[in-house]
């Protein structure tokens, strides 16, 4: 009897998915986060036998693009994303956080939350949205990518740019490709917050699937190996 029970679960889960092969999102971000944040994907998709397959996008575009339905949704966004795109799911299950720091050239520059860099012109990655949202009024400037910003911080004219807001994989990343020696990481961190997978409600049918594997490989240690650079 319960082998019927799970058998007969197991073919309304196969049909529930017959129509899902491929799965598409967007990536606005490059570097090590970046690549974690695929790598969990692949590995929960591909427990629900269904592929996906990432394409760079800018960041505003690709919220754009996943809202309308022409991309099936984001892999790695802050939460209460759902209240600006009400075509967007989350995927409940937070499955990696992102830690944010200050980098400037001046090392002595003191770093408690956001009110404490008032005083100083900030460059980040434009829809980075947590930064976004927590310097309204500052002085700033939004630019196409990571790299731009950092390039911006070491060749500044005096007063351009004193520090850039970004994530810390990503940033000593571009730190270490570029040889941006003269630039520091600040202590503590800005922010560290929980990021969660959205999907465009088309695919609402997917959420508490990838919801339960994601669980799953939180509590197997998957992600952790995969964080970790352990894919064996």
């Amino acid at each position: 009897m319960i082998k019927s029970i799970l058998f007969f679960a197991l073919l309304i889960t196969s049909s529930a998915f017959a129509d899902v092969k491929t799965l598409t999102f967007p990536q606005v971000v490059e570097g090590e986060f970046a690549k974690v944040g695929e790598a969990i994907l692949e590995e929960a998709y591909g427990r629900l036998g269904i592929n996906v397959k990432f394409v760079h996008y800018p960041s505003e575009r690709a919220l754009t693009q996943s809202n309308s339905g022409h991309l099936d949704g984001e892999i790695v966004r802050i939460n209460g994303l759902d209240e600006s795109y009400e075509n967007l799911i989350k995927v409940p299950t937070s499955y990696i956080s992102a830690v944010h720091f200050v980098y400037a050239i001046d090392p002595h520059i003191e770093v408690n939350g956001y009110e404490s860099l008032t005083s100083k012109s900030i460059a980040f990655r434009r829809g980075l949205k947590v930064v976004e949202k927590n310097t309204v009024g500052f002085k700033r400037a939004q630019v196409s990518s990571s790299d731009q910003a950092f390039f911006m911080l070491e060749r500044r004219k005096e007063g351009r740019v004193d520090i850039v807001i970004e994530e810390e994989l990503t940033s000593l990343s571009i730190i270490k490709e570029n040889k941006l020696e003269n630039i520091k990481q600040l202590y503590p961190a800005i922010s560290e917050d929980k990021h969660f997978h959205y999907l465009n409600k088309k695919h609402q049918h997917l959420v508490p699937e990838i919801d339960r594997v994601l669980k799953a490989m939180l509590l197997d240690g998957t992600i952790e190996k995969i964080k970790n650079g352990d894919t064996k």
